[in-house]
């Protein structure tokens, strides 16, 4: 139990190119989907403009990703026992679309009432993220069962490609929607990119849907609930790669606490025009879109431990940007214009950071993770990462209390901290190899 035997190399994977072709589809889809109402940029501006608090604006990220890594360890029991997960899926993406479409109704038929439109949007958007919870673990273990470890990189390289492509799209259509000359007053200029977030999204949703999953041993032991949950909360102690990735994933995701208010900040306080968020989105898209080949090679040639170090190694240089930035401009008296194209560069660096974490953290949670034992790993993993997201939450509180400057500083510690986490960690490809070796 003290390390995982990895995914066999010589595993059979019927249907690659039709299930690599639907995945990259799906995620080309649903990211140009979110980038249309992107969390750091139009949603916590989308959320302010209607009368919500700090509280509220912190709460958006953390509401999505917690909502789709909460529930994993809790259906990982049943999961496990079901020689197929692409049904929970599908019903899953069924009740996404449905909540999706609702927040964005909403968003013409409240136009005018602000207050019951944030109650619907917060209502809606909880309800999409708890479905994608349960799309999560099927949808991480049909990824597992239908394409070859050492393609993986390339694949979740090829799904971030697409979408940074269409993302591109996006960033024009923010732009242009959110603009001045726009004659559609908020928020139903929104709206618009509610609509075609929504469109895509169920595009995307259903490509994934049509993947051809082969049924796998059902794993049986008779265990009850709660036996399993204390099995999986023994796991870290006797796995040490699990116990570090789970520290390093943690501490990466609580350091997003700064991520909402990089471009409020830039608005509020640097003075720059509402229709930077489309810059922000564009360069961001760019830059992802640049470094994604490169991560994936790095990953499928050189392990994703590597890929993790240098992509959270760029973290720390964003977050100390918007840390030491600001002050260094305004003490070499910089002017007004570029005072506000400042934080151009750390959605520059996010772009390759988040990439970087994107490719390099699934793919590292899948090697640690025993093919014959997958669903407690992942469940746990995204469980505790779901924990992690709900404490972000307070990231509002956080800059009521000490300001913009304090939560980001606060996230370059986190950082760094997870940095410290990824050098204790042994490569799962070299704990393979060495196994092969004994074994010969």
């Amino acid at each position: 139990m003290s390390e995982p035997t990895p995914n066999p190399d010589g595993q059979a994977y019927p249907h690659l190119v039709r299930n690599f072709a639907l995945g990259v589809f799906n995620g080309g889809f649903f990211i140009f989907a979110e980038a249309l109402m992107s969390i750091d940029t139009v949603l916590t501006w989308f959320v302010q403009q209607l009368g919500g608090s700090n509280f509220l604006i912190g709460l958006v990220g953390p509401m999505r990703d917690a909502g789709w890594f909460l529930p994993q360890l809790f259906i990982s029991h049943r999961l496990q026992r079901k020689p197929l997960k692409i049904p929970l899926y599908r019903r899953a993406a069924a009740v996404r679309s449905v909540a999706w479409f609702v927040w964005t109704a909403a968003t013409f038929v409240l136009a005018a009432n602000h207050p019951p439109l944030l109650l619907v949007f917060f209502t809606a958007y909880a309800a999409n993220s708890l479905a994608s919870g349960f799309a999560g673990l099927p949808f991480m273990e049909v990824v597992a069962k239908t394409i070859p470890p050492r393609r993986r990189g390339v694949y979740f390289g090829a799904r971030l490609f697409a979408g940074s492509l269409l993302g591109l799209l996006a960033s024009v259509l923010v732009a242009v929607v959110l603009s001045e000359q726009n004659p559609l007053p908020f928020p139903q200029n929104v709206g618009v990119l509610f609509i075609i977030s929504w469109v895509a999204a169920v595009i995307g949703l259903t490509a994934f849907g049509l993947v051809k999953e082969p049924p796998s041993a059902v794993l049986d032991d008779g265990a009850t609930f709660t036996a399993h949950m204390q099995r999986a909360a023994r796991l870290p102690k006797h796995n040490r790669n699990l116990r570090y990735l789970l520290i390093a994933r943690v501490v990466i995701l609580l350091s997003y606490v700064a991520a909402p208010f990089y471009s409020i900040y830039s608005i509020n306080v640097l003075n720059a025009p509402i229709s930077i968020i489309g810059v922000y989105v564009g360069v961001r898209t760019l830059v992802s879109l640049i470094a994604n080949p490169v991560w994936s090679l790095l990953s499928d040639r050189r392990g994703n431990k590597l890929v993790m170090q240098l992509a959270t190694a760029v973290g720390v240089l964003m977050i100390a940007w918007t840390v030491f930035a600001p002050s260094a401009a305004q003490q070499l008296n910089a002017s007004g214009p570029l005072l506000a194209y400042l934080f151009v560069p750390v959605f520059a660096l996010m772009g390759i950071y988040e990439t970087g974490i994107g490719i390099g953290g699934i793919n590292l949670t899948l090697e640690v993770a025993p093919a014959n034992d997958r669903a407690i790993y992942i469940g746990l993993t995204n469980t505790v990462l779901g924990v992690a997201y709900i404490s972000t939450a307070v990231s509002g509180i956080i800059v009521d209390l000490v300001g913009y400057q304090g939560v980001f500083g606060l996230g370059l510690i986190l950082l760094l901290v997870a940095s410290w986490a990824l050098g204790r960690m042994r490569d799962p490809r070299e704990l393979e190899a060495e196994r092969k070796a004994d074994a010969g």
